[in-house]
């Protein structure tokens, strides 16, 4: 199965590290053993940082603020290995 890692360290706008936010990637394609549907969540920790295998294909991203309780669409991306 193929799959990028996605890591880093995530700020919020005053820049303080964004503790408790979330990431959600829900695959819109079916590629290789990774079904449509499939979701996989980042939560930011306490050292801001985060890190997440994420399989090609067609993916739905959405981010949560902590201190909401809804996901806001981000849009979809392609991944693969050149992105």
């Amino acid at each position: 199965m193929a799959f990028i890692t996605l890591a880093g360290t995530l700020l919020d706008p005053n820049g303080d590290f964004a503790v408790g936010d979330e990431i959600r990637f829900t695959h819109k394609s079916t590629t290789g053993e990774t079904v449509e549907g499939a979701v996989s969540i980042i939560i930011v920790n306490p050292s801001g940082t985060y890190s997440i295998p994420l399989q090609y294909g067609l993916v739905l991203v959405e981010y949560k603020d902590a201190r909401n309780s809804q996901f806001k669409n981000l849009g979809v991306a392609t991944v693969n290995q050149d992105n």
